[in-house]
């Protein structure tokens, strides 16, 4: 199999299975690594198979995977430093006086969080990905 077909595969499986995307995975690193141990394990006939398996513990996520709300638009899943950071959780802005003023009502927020390695031990990076309710 060649790798833009194995690519194609994998971002259609992270998106129906996680709701994940491999959009910021830069010089599509985790996408060749993946095609790389794909290979390595003598390129098994069942591919999409073979990728849920992998993706599962590439796209992680502390209860369930994110409900994204932007239909038709590729989900944003954020990476760090080469790697899906874990989706801790999402919610929605509430649609009131003080966050119509002050906020934008009516957004869901998505939080996700990874450790990256100091010569302390680690530091905890988060972000959010915001999406429009009304979209």
């Amino acid at each position: 199999m060649q790798y833009l077909k194995f690519h194609g595969i994998a971002m259609k499986e992270a998106e129906n299975e996680f709701s994940a995307s491999f959009f910021e995975d830069e010089k599509d690193a985790l996408a060749k690594k993946l095609f790389e141990e794909y290979l390595s394990e003598g390129a098994p006939k069942d591919t999409n198979k073979w990728l849920r398996s992998k993706l599962k513990s590439v796209f992680q996520y502390v209860d369930s995977p994110p409900k994204w709300v932007e239909n038709g638009l590729d989900p944003i899943w954020p990476f760090l430093d080469g790697f899906p950071m874990i989706f801790i959780k999402q919610f929605e802005l509430p649609d009131n006086e003080f966050c119509a003023q002050s906020l934008s009502a009516g957004t869901i927020l998505y939080v996700f969080g990874a450790r990256r390695k100091t010569s302390h031990g680690f530091e905890m990076i988060y972000r959010v990905v915001e999406q429009d309710i009304a979209f």
